[in-house]
């Protein structure tokens, strides 16, 4: 005779909890952490990640098991898109803050959909700002301002 008994299903979220830390091959050590406001986890890279542009700091927004080949992608279509997304993103930085002396790039949040993401830049304004620039549809949209 066997007994039959009803399981409870776990929540999807509990099930499919994020690695502490992962290693990926591209992209290194990251550490995931949740943000409610946002549908993905926050995967940040431990260490500067080698692009044809030098070091880069990166976030990567993605699923509980990390970045996928969108991601990587994505960074390669930012990096030889650099130049003219740095111009354009100028152009919005100075009608946000005035005139700006020098921008260099730092980084950027890749969420792995065509043309949604951040750049980050060092900015010699006034002072030293770090300033967030997010794109939607590979356009500059809103400038945030960190000092």
């Amino acid at each position: 005779m066997r007994a039959a008994f009803a399981m409870k299903h776990a929540e999807a979220s509990r099930r499919e909890g994020p690695a502490p830390v992962i290693n990926h091959y591209r992209f290194g050590s990251m550490r995931a952490s949740f943000r409610p406001e946002r549908d993905a986890f926050a995967w940040a890279c431990l260490d500067l990640v080698p692009t044809a542009r030098g070091l880069a700091d990166l976030e990567v927004e993605a699923g509980a098991w990390g970045p996928s080949i969108a991601h990587e992608q994505q960074l390669d279509e930012v990096v030889a898109s650099l130049d003219t997304l740095t111009t354009v993103a100028a152009q919005l930085m100075t009608a946000t803050l005035g005139e700006i002396a020098a921008l260099e790039w730092q980084g950027a949040l890749l969420t792995g959909r065509p043309g949604s993401f951040q750049l980050h830049y060092w900015c010699s304004a006034a002072s030293e700002l770090l300033v967030i620039v997010s794109f939607e549809q590979s356009r500059p949209r809103r400038v945030e301002i960190h000092d």
